[in-house]
């Protein structure tokens, strides 16, 4: 192998090594694919700059560039819903990169508001438990300034958020904008292009015996929603909201393994937070109604009511006469548990794998 070919091998080595996440940093990468190449001692003149090394990462990782930049753009169009639910009373709109893309590294969400006073948009979003980062920043109007006082107000919601309040905001034909109708109807369009299902659920889907295909897709579609949203910290110290579903759904598993529809109820129980953040509960119950079983539907409707049983032993007569209510307590009581940090738990496909096979078994019985 001459010096050129050699040392293009060693960039494109290297490049995997850091795509893979097999190292973290461009001089630890090209060293060992030196090594992998056969050469132990070389001299750094034949070894490819980080220049290079860099433009074979982006060669790799534009092959799946485009899916990634739908993934992305999803994301944060998501991430903007969620904030402009919390403001609808503002009429918000999403522009910059919500609006039209790409989703770069440091991208943010900008919304405009018009017509609305700082203080009631910080103190809305601050009640609705936007509190991470959030501040206002005020600049009043002065003789080079025409267009009067703007008022921002900052968070992170998954992403950067800067909110503009302007009274007299100018319009702009070149900037696009999106209602959270408008916005809504993109994320519908796009959610089933982006969440596909690996080859082992495909091949649950196909199993005549399976959980009914549409309802396991719609499963992992609004389960995919919750990979990175963060709830209150005191609370909530594992993570984002997909990690505890699955922390649920393990502890549910060392349980009741045999019970598909309590084990539903443990992996889907927090879906509404992908879907609305002000009402959650409720946002659960209607996504579900229809795709579960009654039981799982009254599980996940009255798991806060079992919470406040296990704070105060308190709950209503009915309640306490049902026939769920042993189940119901247990689910409380691993919502409660499945909060560690670090604890391992199975893959999302992994856990809809099990519901599909205990399905299955149950009708072959």
């Amino acid at each position: 192998m001459n010096d050129r070919c050699f040392r293009e091998a060693v960039a494109e080595e290297a490049a995997r090594l850091l795509v893979r996440r097999k190292e973290t940093d461009f001089y630890t990468a090209r060293k060992r694919a030196a090594r992998a190449l056969g050469q132990k001692r070389t001299p750094a003149a034949d070894l490819p700059t980080i220049g290079e090394i860099r433009e074979q990462v982006y060669a790799i990782t534009g092959l799946y560039a485009e899916d990634r930049q739908r993934a992305a753009l999803m994301e944060i169009r998501q991430a903007a819903l969620d904030i402009m639910r919390t403001l609808i009373e503002f009429e918000p709109k999403a522009t910059g990169t919500v609006a039209d893309g790409p989703v770069l590294r440091g991208a943010e969400i900008t919304l405009l508001l018009r017509f609305a006073d700082a203080d009631e948009v910080f103190n809305t979003l601050r009640d609705a438990g936007f509190r991470q980062q959030l501040r206002q920043e005020r600049h009043d109007a002065d003789e080079n300034n025409t267009v009067g006082r703007v008022n921002r107000i900052h968070l992170h919601h998954r992403y950067p958020c800067e909110i503009i309040l302007q009274n007299d905001l100018n319009d702009n034909q070149s900037t696009i904008t999106w209602s959270i109708e408008e916005l809504n109807v993109l994320l519908q369009e796009s959610v089933t292009e982006i969440a596909e299902p690996s080859l082992e659920i495909k091949q649950s889907l196909e199993d005549e015996h399976a959980t009914d295909p549409e309802a396991l897709h719609a499963f992992f579609i609004l389960l995919q929603r919750l990979n990175g949203i963060r709830q209150d910290r005191v609370s909530h110290p594992e993570g984002d909201a997909l990690y505890h579903s699955l922390q649920v759904f393990e502890l549910g598993a060392q349980q009741r393994s045999y019970d598909e529809e309590f084990l539903l109820a443990c992996l889907l129980h927090d879906i509404g937070l992908g879907i609305d953040r002000r009402n959650p509960r409720q946002a659960t119950v209607s996504a579900l109604s229809g795709l579960v079983t009654e039981r799982t539907l009254f599980l996940v409707e009255h798991l806060p009511e079992a919470h406040d049983y296990l704070r105060t032993g308190q709950m209503s007569r009915s309640l306490k006469k049902s026939e769920h209510f042993a189940d119901l307590v247990l689910l409380a009581q691993c919502d409660r548990d499945g909060r560690v940090p670090g604890v391992d738990v199975p893959e999302l496909e992994e856990a809809l794998v099990t519901i599909a096979e205990l399905h299955s078994a149950w009708d072959d019985c």
